[in-house]
């Protein structure tokens, strides 16, 4: 990574703005205390931690095992080092996922306190995606239960906690400059997607 951030340097001279915006998805498995430090200082300001589910019984089926406490670390490394604007996805749809199950998951990910959480939605493709075949269609949440998890997320869980829908499953807390863009009729689309048009020019 630092060989890459030198020779972009070198071509395209990276911004050292302080609006500048370096943005990275890590998945909390493979990332520790020592990746977070050495992301920021090559200048990385934004960070996207992949959750998915906190549910045991999903992550076996998924086989993603991935315990609270692991990316509850990041988390608190990510704010003590000063990251920017912290977001952390969750899935949709995913097998055995039920509407308490992701009730007790975004609890969990709500007292994380990000700035943001995105919301993705589960699409079983086995024939384009390996890790999938060994999912059996009948684990996964029928229709009906997926428009219940999807009400629970949004109304009964992210609105109630003060998280706002910015736009295609991404949820600010008012206090984040995305939700306040929006409230002032301010927010635009950049390379990086929703932003505060003010800030729209450090993106390129």
């Amino acid at each position: 990574m630092s060989d890459l951030f030198d020779r972009l340097d070198a071509r395209l001279g990276l911004s050292g703005a302080r609006e500048r915006d370096f943005s990275i998805e890590l998945d909390p498995r493979e990332a520790d205390m020592l990746t977070l430090r050495h992301l920021q200082a090559l200048g990385f300001n934004r960070l996207n931690l992949g959750v998915q589910e906190l549910d045991p019984r999903v992550q076996q089926a998924i086989n993603r095992i991935q315990p609270r406490a692991l990316t509850e670390a990041l988390v608190d490394e990510a704010d003590r080092l000063g990251f920017r604007e912290l977001t952390l996805s969750l899935m949709l749809g995913l097998p055995f996922q039920t509407p308490q199950g992701l009730a007790d998951t975004l609890e969990q990910v709500i007292g994380m306190a990000p700035a943001r959480i995105r919301l993705y939605r589960y699409h079983h493709r086995p024939e384009r995606h390996l890790a999938q075949r060994a999912i059996h269609r009948d684990w996964l949440p029928d229709a009906a239960t997926r428009r219940r998890l999807l009400t629970e997320a949004r109304a009964r869980r992210l609105h109630a906690a003060g998280y706002v829908h910015i736009g295609l499953g991404l949820y600010a807390r008012r206090d984040d400059r995305l939700a306040q863009a929006q409230a002032s009729g301010t927010l635009g689309h950049g390379p990086l997607g929703p932003a505060a048009r003010t800030c729209l020019g450090a993106r390129r």
